[in-house]
């Protein structure tokens, strides 16, 4: 589909009318660089990629929804925690989410290290034998 492709590249504002083959590369718009929100979703990306990986490790079939706890302990990494949690819940398949103060770690939990404050426990109950 490369002509539709073409044509659809040459109708989008601020698009040159030269052909895509021999069009630089578009450049980034540094004022349109959000830090806060790049460092939201590295910390949503690496929570799902520990609770994957753990999923992985015991065989827990990724459809299997999962209960996980949490130990915040910066009010900043709860609040970024907070605000991707819909999302972190619908990529690791989360039921069940749950904050956790530092003397209540759960039973029959695997634990790891998210980041620098974030203790991550997968409920191990009803998961594997």
């Amino acid at each position: 589909m490369p002509f539709i492709t073409e044509e659809i590249a040459t109708k989008l504002p601020g698009a040159s009318q030269e052909t895509l083959a021999i069009a630089s590369w578009p450049k980034p718009d540094k004022a349109r660089d959000d830090k806060a929100c790049a460092s939201s979703m590295k910390l949503a990306f690496e929570t799902v990629s520990f609770l994957r990986l753990k999923r992985h490790d015991l065989g827990v079939p990724a459809t299997k929804k999962i209960s996980v706890s949490a130990c915040v302990k910066s009010k900043e990494t709860r609040h970024t925690i907070e605000s991707v949690l819909p999302l972190i819940k619908r990529m690791a398949q989360v039921e069940s989410w749950a904050f956790i103060e530092d003397d209540a770690t759960p039973q029959d939990a695997l634990s790891g290290l998210v980041g620098k404050d974030l203790r991550l426990f997968l409920l191990l109950e009803g998961l594997v034998d």
